[in-house]
Formats: C-alpha cells, sequence, structure tokens
C-alpha cells in the first residue's frame, strides 16, 4: 500500500551515483573526486561545495571509453648473475644479469557525456576506473533519452 516507488533505473530512490575523478569539462581541477548523479531530467556533478547539473535535453552523448597503458619497466636478475657467473664465469654473469623487460598494462575507463550548449558540442569525461557496471548503468539509461541531432560542418 505505502510501497517505495521504483524508477526508470530500477532504484528506490531517484538517482544512481558514482564517484569518479574529473578529467575535464568542468570547471574543477584535474583528478578532483567527482560525484555523479543521475536523475530522470538531468545529471549531477558534485565536487566539494560546487554542484553542477547537465539537462538531459542537452545530452546528445554518453558513453564508456577505454584506454589501455603500457608502461615497461627494466629489471636486471641477481639469480640470473650468479648462476651464470658459476657456470661460464664473468662472461655468464654479464650475460645472465642484463636487464630485461616487464611489461605492465593499466586499463582505465572513461565516463563520456556530449552535450550540446550555445557555444557548441562539449564534453565532460569523469575516470571511473573501478565503476564501469554502475556507469555502463547510466549510459544505457541515458541512451534510450538522446535525441540524434544533425550538426553541419
Amino acid at each position: 500500500m505505502f510501497g517505495v516507488k521504483k524508477n526508470d533505473l530500477g532504484l528506490k530512490d531517484t538517482t544512481l551515483r558514482i564517484t569518479g575523478t574529473h578529467v575535464c569539462g568542468l570547471p574543477f581541477a584535474e583528478n578532483t573526486l567527482c560525484n555523479v548523479s543521475a536523475y530522470q531530467d538531468h545529471i549531477s556533478f558534485k565536487s566539494d561545495s560546487v554542484n553542477i547539473h547537465l539537462s538531459v535535453s542537452k545530452l546528445i552523448g554518453a558513453s564508456i571509453k577505454s584506454e589501455a597503458e603500457v608502461k615497461s619497466q627494466y629489471v636486471s636478475s641477481v639469480g640470473g648473475a650468479i648462476a651464470g657467473g658459476l657456470l661460464l664465469g664473468s662472461l655468464g654473469a654479464v650475460v645472465g644479469g642484463r636487464a630485461k623487460e616487464k611489461k605492465h598494462t593499466t586499463l582505465s575507463q572513461f565516463l563520456v557525456f556530449t552535450y550540446q550548449n550555445e557555444s557548441g558540442v562539449q564534453n565532460i569525461i569523469i575516470n571511473v576506473t573501478g565503476s564501469y557496471s554502475k556507469a555502463g548503468k547510466i549510459v544505457d539509461y541515458y541512451k534510450s533519452k538522446i535525441t540524434p541531432i544533425k550538426i553541419e560542418l
């Protein structure tokens, strides 16, 4: 009788919230923690005491983009130098202890909102690495509400 009504996102309240770090597009410093809240008529971006609303009527795109960063690290093998030295002498120690390359890959995910205002097409990008599934729910929800537009270049 007095049950809580769920919205289109399937939530008991009116929002789906995630926390990420601001990359660009808002008047926040880069890498500032930013709370993103999805409402039926707008998206809210909050950092410290600043709260910015983006109307869904201005939204022309919502997506998640990924970026892989490969870092190389060179390490020398002390164990290899010792084993090479025991087997082949000083030349074996040099060959066995030479630097080897190790690669580490870091995958980052970004929530991208594209909107149009008086200045033209703009983007808001939030790093949501670690909150990928929640970000996907927000993107899926807003994709159904986006009205395609035609831009002449």
